[in-house]
C-alpha cells in the first residue's frame, strides 16, 4: 500500500500580486512528512 500524500498551498498577497507555493508531502514510515514536490503558484 502506498504511503499517504497531502497537498498544502500557502499564499501571501502584497498589493496587486500574490506569492505562493504548493507542497506535495508524503508520509514516511517513521510518521514524519517529507516534501515530494514544491510548486510555484505565484500570481502577478
Amino acid at each position: 500500500m502506498p504511503e499517504p500524500t497531502v497537498y498544502i498551498e500557502s499564499m501571501s498577497y502584497d498589493s496587486s500580486f500574490g506569492i505562493g507555493f504548493g507542497y506535495l508531502l508524503e508520509k514516511q514510515k517513521d510518521g514524519s512528512w517529507a516534501v515530494k514536490k514544491m510548486i510555484n503558484t505565484s500570481i502577478t
